[in-house]
């Protein structure tokens, strides 16, 4: 069985480069735009920790309402 790939259909190595060169540039977009994002959330989450450490800077009943925030950011922090 012959696995080569017919001249008539092989993608000419220039195209095949300029692909592999977008795919990179779009990677490179993605990762500038989720680096602050990802940033910025964990300095959310230091905050929330922060006022959980106070003791009387959140009231009882907020404490229910801050902690399913708090385990998505824990979440995010550790995948």
């Amino acid at each position: 069985m012959n696995n080569e790939v017919p001249r008539s259909t092989a993608i000419p190595n220039d195209v095949l480069n300029a692909i592999a060169q977008r795919l990179d540039d779009c990677t490179k977009d993605a990762r500038v735009e989720l680096d602050p994002w990802i940033a910025d959330e964990g300095v959310k989450g230091r905050g929330y920790e922060a006022l959980l450490m106070l003791p009387g800077a959140i009231a009882p009943s907020a404490i229910g309402l801050l902690l399913p925030r708090l385990l998505d950011l824990w979440r995010m922090a550790i995948l």
